[in-house]
């Protein structure tokens, strides 16, 4: 779960939404015996939204494990499937995240940057929970 102290920004997706995505992490944990899970958020045009079920490897990776302790470790937003709270991680803290510094060719310092991609289980849907996919 989160790495965080206080209070959480509890996040409540419609309940058809909901349930795609616990029937999606009961699969997933009986075939791959894995429970640990990241949701990433985004917003689209048109009302609507994207929501991605991520394993939570990201410390059994180094080159990825910074995302871990940048982003994760450190959010206070979750998202409610029942009793499950999972970390809710956004495309914008890709973006805008500090990642720290990193030194470029010229000898300049620049800022870090993740290009992060991996299979999940999407859901697109509307506030109102119709899903599209």
């Amino acid at each position: 779960m989160c790495g965080t102290k206080g209070q959480h920004i509890v996040y409540d997706l419609p309940v058809s939404v909901t349930k795609k995505i616990q029937d999606h992490i009961n699969e997933y944990k009986k075939e791959l015996h894995k429970s640990d899970f990241v949701v990433e958020l985004s917003t689209l045009d048109g009302g609507k939204y994207l929501v991605s079920i991520i394993p939570n490897d990201f410390l059994r990776n180094d080159s990825i494990d910074l995302i871990y302790h940048v982003l994760i470790k450190h959010t206070n937003r979750v998202v409610r499937i029942n009793s499950l709270l999972l970390p809710v991680i956004t495309s914008e803290d890709f973006l805008f995240a500090d990642f720290g510094k990193v030194k470029m060719k010229d000898g300049r310092m620049g800022r870090k940057k993740i290009v992060f991609t991996t299979e999940s289980y999407t859901i697109k849907f509307d506030r109102n929970g119709e899903i599209y996919n």
